[in-house]
């Protein structure tokens, strides 16, 4: 594998990235971090972090959804980053980073430590959130005694019941993926509000707020390649997260919300109780995306943990 490099990217973006500033600003939180661009081999990753910056505390990665961005963990930001430096990575494909030819979690994963690298990040917690689970499970398991500590939060660890319905969802998307004129319908149905509000009302939240799926769900499914949108599907569909952290050498921590219908912590518990000593919690009222719907419980089991 070529080795992949890094360098902070200025002027060639400005444009681009001054128009991305100015919409931001009218999410509320987004004013608390400053976007940035860092080039890993040819690929342009766009990130924002914490403008206020905390030297003490351990710094917080932050892995972002399927269908989501670094703006989608903005509440939990907010609240993490009173003790810490918090980072939000745009993944490849997604957000305002550069597209590749090809999207798996082990692709990801691997730009998400040549990231790190560039940013020459030492004492620091990894945390995914849904299909970042994934990409930080891999992460830990290629690179074991990396990052201090992990968070997974909605992690989908798939019991024995899921199993069909995971091998018909993976044939779905690779049957999508070769054909590109029902990729590009697929992906325009997905970028669209109303399907962000519906997923949110009958899977992804508690109690439905339109408000913060329109804040904090809307902007990343629309910025996301469709090429990493069918391709992350299928992937992530075929991956089991309770192999890829046999062995694992830190401490992680699964947060659920208790009402989260793609995987509860019971399950999680059921199907890891015997591949290390991990940490299961669960949050009152909030479903899949606890993250948006209970930021500061959640930030708060955080400082616990690393605590």
């Amino acid at each position: 594998m070529t080795p992949i490099r890094a360098e902070i990217v200025q002027s060639e973006f400005g444009k681009i990235h001054r128009m991305m500033a100015k919409d931001n600003t009218k999410v509320s939180g987004s004013e608390n971090f400053c976007e940035k661009k860092i080039k890993v081999g040819n690929v342009a990753v766009n990130y924002a972090e914490t403008k206020t910056r905390i030297t003490e505390g351990p710094t917080i990665v932050c892995i972002h959804g399927w269908t989501n961005n670094w703006m989608g963990f903005i509440p939990l930001g907010v609240e993490l980053m009173k003790k810490h430096r918090v980072i939000l990575m745009d993944l490849p494909g997604y957000g305002d980073s550069d597209r590749l030819p090809k999207y798996s979690v082990k692709i990801l994963a691997e730009y998400v430590n040549k990231f790190i690298d560039e940013l020459k990040l030492k004492n620091f917690y990894i945390l995914g959130h849904s299909m970042g689970t994934f990409i930080v499970s891999d992460f830990l398991k290629n690179h074991p005694k990396k990052a201090t500590g992990a968070i997974l939060v909605g992690a989908v660890v798939k019991n024995g019941n899921k199993e069909r319905g995971m091998k018909v969802t993976e044939k779905f998307y690779n049957f999508l993926d070769k054909r590109d004129r029902l990729k590009t319908v697929a992906k325009k149905v997905v970028d669209k509000n109303w399907y962000a509000y519906l997923t949110s009302k009958y899977v992804n939240m508690y109690k439905f707020d339109k408000e913060l799926i329109k804040n904090y769900g809307t902007v990343g499914r629309k910025k996301a390649s469709k090429e990493a949108y069918v391709q992350m599907g299928a992937d992530i569909a075929r991956q089991k997260i309770e192999e890829m952290i046999v062995g694992n050498q830190r401490p992680i921590l699964f947060i659920f919300g208790k009402h989260d219908k793609l995987c509860s912590c019971g399950q999680a518990k059921m199907a890891l109780k015997d591949l290390g000593d991990y940490g299961f919690v669960e949050i009152e009222e909030a479903g899949h995306i606890v993250t948006v719907e209970k930021p500061r419980e959640v930030a708060e089991l955080i400082e616990g943990f690393i605590g």
